[in-house]
């Protein structure tokens, strides 16, 4: 069957003809501004030739013109076979007398006044330029289907003598055509079947199908026969048959049920026996391959997972709870904590420490994605044992990722706090939480009393060179014993159900307003359920992160 070929857009051609310049240069302006393939012409012999040699798609034609009026060019045009078929719709202003019947007689197919309204015209414009189309493609249609007519009437002409093309088509087929009756013995068998199973004609003809499949194969092709009356006209199985080397190979065996017209009982079934060996052998590595790829990325997904420190830390301060989970088997999702050493060289991890948390979100999806994540993680290590304030260790994970991001153009979007909780300490009784962030989302605060903040702090993501020249906003506040950090990755606020409609800020910042301010395993747990609540059964779209962090 050939394909039916795709023709790239042409805008529509429109010949517009008034003799006055003013409307000429209004009409040409409007359609062509609108997309449309314009030519002007200002009288009718003009415009005449123009049509004959360079059929338009559609006219419009002013009526009182010197000369030539209109319906003298519209009568020119219709006794003409190159442009009898082109829409043809009149101009005429309001204070002119418009002979609409003449119009129409002529071979108008509509009118438009002077003044003209652009939506008007555009209007009547696209509605018989759509007409014309249709016209044209119901013309086509019923040619191919002349042309369909003839050749069926050739083709019935050519098989009169039906026998004899059968046994031709039959005897010289690289197919196995065949005849069993309703108990699978072959009634008649094509010589190929020696070239594709090695059998002579009466090796086959008088014997039951049965004999020569597979017996894995075997119950499928009984029910078959056992079932004739139930069987769809048509049927398509694949399975093994044994050659005479007793070496089996695949055959795709279409089946045509012959049923007796007055009595419709199935009187034989005439199959069609195509060697699909390899076709099998092919579907059968695929599969391997398939498999092999899915362990693969199974394993991937143990070792990034394996990258991320766990859920949990092993701190009695501060409470902290992590959530990582891809969209795919791998993905570009992480978070990382962190407790500094004290000048000492001890780790904080108790009321007065230094803390670092940071969660990122790396552009893409899948196998790249998650070997960004890996890069990116391992520089984030990295910056992490150099002394430097926030916003010197964000410029100099810009530079550090550079080199891994540009080849594919992706970034890394990251947010990154360090909680301080010397203050705790000391009179004030106050944390202090410094807030950098590249291109993520910011960290809400909720705080005891229950109200929200979201921190509105912004950078260019990394992996850009860009925030390394401008530099990144650090954004410091104070935290009260009890108060909770909540950073997430955009996962979350696009996760959308089945309507299409997403999470968004609003929806979660109601859900972290009403969350519990026991620890943060509540708080998470609270959040994920809300966000599950409102998925439903779509399909997750992004992978999401959240860390959950109380003071």
């Amino acid at each position: 069957m050939s394909k039916s070929k795709v023709e790239p857009h042409v805008p529509a051609s429109i010949l517009v003809v008034d003799d006055t310049r003013a409307n000429l240069r209004l009409l040409v302006g409007i359609l062509t501004e609108h997309g449309y393939k314009v030519r002007p012409a200002m009288n009718g012999r003009v415009a005449l030739a123009a049509a004959q040699a360079e059929p338009p798609d559609l006219i419009l034609l002013d009526i009182m013109m010197p000369e030539m009026d209109g319906y003298e060019v519209c009568e020119q045009l219709k006794a003409d076979e190159r442009t009898r078929d082109i829409p043809l719709i009149f101009i005429s202003a309001m204070s002119e007398v418009l002979d609409k019947v003449k119009a129409f007689s002529v071979g108008g197919v509509d009118y438009i006044t002077k003044p003209f309204q652009v939506e008007e015209v555009l209007a009547r414009v696209e509605t018989h330029l759509t007409i014309g189309r249709l016209q044209k493609n119901l013309q086509e249609q019923n040619t191919r289907l002349q042309e369909e007519n003839i050749r069926r009437m050739r083709v019935m002409e050519a098989f009169k003598d039906s026998r004899e093309r059968y046994r031709l088509l039959a005897e010289n087929s690289n197919d196995i055509i065949s005849r069993q009756n309703t108990q699978g013995i072959y009634l008649y068998a094509s010589p190929a079947c020696r070239l594709l199973l090695g059998y002579k004609l009466e090796e086959i003809i008088g014997h039951y199908v049965f004999e020569f499949i597979h017996p894995q194969d075997l119950p499928a092709i009984q029910a078959i026969y056992e079932n004739l009356a139930e069987q769809p006209p048509v049927s398509i199985i694949t399975y093994r048959a044994r050659r005479k080397d007793d070496h089996y190979i695949w055959l795709e065996t279409t089946n045509k049920i012959i049923r007796e017209p007055e009595m419709n009982t199935v009187a034989e079934i005439i199959s069609v026996s195509r060697d699909v060996t390899e076709r099998k052998q092919a579907e059968e590595i695929l599969q391997t391959l398939n498999q092999r790829m899915q362990d693969e990325l199974a394993l991937a997904q143990e070792i990034q997972q394996s990258l991320l420190p766990p859920a949990h830390p092993d701190w009695s301060y501060p409470d902290v709870i992590c959530y990582s989970v891809p969209v795919r088997e791998v993905g570009g999702d992480f978070y990382h904590y962190h407790a500094f050493s004290s000048p000492g060289g001890r780790t904080e991890d108790k009321k007065g420490g230094r803390y670092a948390f940071a969660i990122g979100d790396v552009s893409g999806k899948g196998v790249s994605a998650a070997l960004l994540m890996a890069a990116s993680l391992a520089q984030f290590d990295a910056a992490l044992s150099r002394k430097l304030t926030p916003s010197e260790r964000m410029v100099y994970l810009d530079r550090a990722i550079y080199p891994y991001t540009q080849p594919r153009g992706q970034n890394c979007a990251l947010c990154y706090v360090e909680l301080d909780l010397a203050g705790l300490k000391n009179l004030s009784g106050l944390a202090k939480l410094h807030i950098v962030n590249a291109g993520c989302i910011p960290p809400y605060i909720r705080r005891t009393n229950g109200r929200v903040e979201y921190s509105d702090v912004g950078g260019f993501a990394l992996g850009q060179g860009l925030g390394a020249e401008t530099g990144y906003k650090q954004l410091t506040l104070n935290l009260s014993p009890g108060d909770m950090v909540i950073l997430t990755s955009d996962g979350l606020v696009e996760a959308m159900n089945v309507n299409g409609e997403l999470f968004g800020f609003e929806r979660l910042e109601r859900a972290i307003a009403s969350g519990p301010t026991g620890n943060a395993v509540e708080m998470m747990t609270h959040l994920m359920s809300k966000i599950f609540e409102f998925i439903g059964q779509a399909e997750p779209y992004d992978d999401m992160t959240m860390i959950v962090v109380q003071v």
